[in-house]
């Protein structure tokens, strides 16, 4: 199975349970942040796709 996403950054620490690792992925900052109305652009709203589950 290919990867779909490439993290940029690995945030890794330890805790009483254990290590616990995060997995950053940025935009591109080159894409529509915001619309002309100010809503979020494509870029912001890919991204909190992401985040979503």
């Amino acid at each position: 199975m290919a990867n779909l996403y490439k993290a940029d950054y690995l945030i890794m620490g330890k805790s009483l349970e254990g290590y616990e690792f995060i997995l950053v992925k940025l935009e591109s900052s080159y894409g529509n942040i915001t619309l002309k109305d100010g809503q979020l652009g494509a870029e912001f709203r890919a991204g909190i796709s992401q985040l979503e589950y």
